[in-house]
């Protein structure tokens, strides 16, 4: 994806942490929402490693088949009910899907917003160290299926009484994937597991 783009998916998720925090004064609440304790580790894979040791026989993943918004919307069905698209955007530098409170909406129930950032990664990046993650108050997400691959993911979020956003990277090699998800009173939160379920969707494998 490019720097613009990137930006972008960036600025929106922490539009979306700034709104929440300022309307509420919530404490940081990473992973947080309707499955947030699921999942989360509260040590980090040293910087660079595979998490778990195998890589799958040094496998690569790939976006190359996505070609519009269109197919990742079925991944996040669940999070973006009630919402509407304001970007699709898909070409040489990866996927950037949003979704947000349509104009004229009065249900604030629909006051949230969620988007979908996938980058394709040269062979040479290294995975991130997440140490830094747990050490500013964000979790990293234990899935045996991750780890195989050599991959990690992680979150950071806010919480309140009523509303949240929380935002997840997931890394693999040859893909990461930003997920920004937002929640309002009983809509269900797009956190950390339930992110990592949807990238698992929409890369393929490719050696």
């Amino acid at each position: 994806m490019g720097e613009v783009s990137r930006l972008k998916s960036i600025l929106i998720i922490a539009g979306i942490l700034t709104l929440v925090t300022g309307c509420a004064g919530g404490a940081v609440a990473p992973g947080a929402g309707t499955d947030g304790d699921a999942g989360a580790a509260s040590t980090a894979p040293e910087p660079g490693g595979n998490a778990g040791g195998a890589n799958a026989g040094g496998a690569r993943f790939s976006i190359d088949h996505i070609t519009s918004c269109g197919q990742v919307a079925p991944m996040v069905a669940t999070y973006i009910e009630g919402l509407a698209a304001y970007d699709d955007e898909v070409n040489e530098w990866g996927v950037y899907c949003r979704w947000d409170m349509a104009e004229g909406e009065t249900d604030f129930a629909n006051n949230r917003s969620v988007s979908v950032t996938l980058t394709p990664l040269e062979a040479d990046e290294v995975q991130p160290d997440t140490s830094v993650v747990v050490r500013t108050g964000g979790e990293v997400i234990d899935d045996a299926w991750l780890a195989e691959r050599g991959g990690v993911a992680y979150s950071t979020g806010v919480m309140t009484s009523v509303a949240g956003a929380v935002s997840t990277t997931v890394w693999l090699p040859g893909v990461e994937a930003m997920i920004g998800g937002g929640s309002w009173a009983e809509m269900p939160s797009l956190d950390g597991p339930a992110a990592l379920e949807a990238v698992k969707g929409l890369v393929r494998e490719a050696r």
